[in-house]
This record gives C-alpha cells, structure tokens and sequence, in this order.
C-alpha cells in the first residue's frame, strides 16, 4: 500500500494541542505526541491512501 501527500497551500492554519495526564509512562502517548508534532511541524498536507 502507498500514501501520497500533497500541499495545501490556501488552508487556514490550525492548531493541535495533545494533553495527557502529568503521571501517564504509557508508550502509546509518547508515540502519539511524537508523531502529532513531527506532522505538524511538515506543514498543511492531505494524505490519501490508495486502494490495494
């Protein structure tokens, strides 16, 4: 299965704001909040998958 990503250039910014319990040692939200901010600082994008 391939992605592909393209620009959206005239989308309104928007924000992502990831909050989570102080204490949490969970790996799931770790791994959520990593990825959240790596795709957020790639900028505005659409990805779609194609059909296998």
């Amino acid at each position: 299965m391939s992605s592909v990503k393209v620009p959206v250039l005239d989308a309104p910014r928007s924000s992502i704001l990831p909050a989570w319990p102080e204490r949490t040692r969970s790996r799931a939200v770790a791994a959520f909040v990593r990825a959240s901010t790596e795709i957020a600082a790639a900028g505005p994008v659409i990805e779609t998958m194609s059909a296998p």
